[in-house]
């Protein structure tokens, strides 16, 4: 008993006997595709922590640890993306 929206993805079934002399095992061999794409998503900043002190902080204290993860990127704008992947995570944690 398969879906027949998946049934396209199923690469093999196979039924075992189990311990129980009365249940079957069955193993189903499913390959999944690419097909199940997610959106973007959408992150928005929370400007009020721009007046926090601990998190301003945080911040101030991680900036300068993040230019030395990326000393051998010379593309700023790479650089600005790399800066700002790592300050989403941090703040994200906060």
């Amino acid at each position: 008993m398969i879906l027949h929206s998946i049934s396209s993805c199923v690469k093999n079934v196979e039924i075992h006997a189990s311990i129980a002399p009365d249940h079957k095992s069955v193993f189903l061999n499913v390959e999944v595709k690419n097909e199940f794409m997610r959106g973007p998503g959408l992150w928005k900043f929370n400007n009020t922590l721009l007046e926090d002190k601990s998190y301003k902080d945080l911040i101030e204290f991680y900036y300068p640890q993040i230019l030395t993860n990326y000393p051998k990127v010379v593309d700023k704008q790479l650089l600005w993306e790399l800066i700002k992947m790592e300050l989403h995570a941090i703040t994200i944690k906060y």
